[in-house]
């Protein structure tokens, strides 16, 4: 019987680095960036019907017309998978936090804090 018993003994350890493996394989990550569009990225060119729209409202508007939110960061767009996350749209055109789970572009947004507002437009 101690034979077996010391067969097994690895098994214990060995399950528990499998789990650890997979927890920090899984493990929230953060970035920072700016919210922006598919479209636009951070850089905010379109024209709001003669008016200049500060780059929160052309996110909005972009993402109204079917554009995707993205994180902006390092150059980078990073694909924000779960667009209905709540503080997407408050944080357009801002530079934020982001937490959350990602994997080749693509980030799954588990939690958002605005690192500043966004600059409105000078009014003439």
């Amino acid at each position: 019987m101690s034979g077996r018993k010391a067969r097994l003994g690895w098994l214990v350890p060995g399950v528990a680095a499998l789990f650890l493996a997979a927890a920090a394989g899984g493990a929230e990550q953060s970035w920072t960036g700016v919210v922006g569009d598919s479209m636009c990225g951070a850089s905010h060119t379109m024209d709001g019907g003669g008016n200049e729209m500060s780059d929160a409202a052309c996110v909005i508007s972009c993402v109204k017309s079917g554009e995707k939110y993205v994180l902006v960061s390092d150059g980078r767009s990073l694909e924000i998978t779960n667009q209905d996350f709540t503080g997407l749209a408050s944080a357009a055109g801002t530079q934020v936090r982001l937490w959350g789970d990602g994997e080749g572009g693509r980030i799954r947004v588990t939690r958002i804090e605005p690192l500043r507002k966004p600059k409105e437009p000078e009014k003439s």
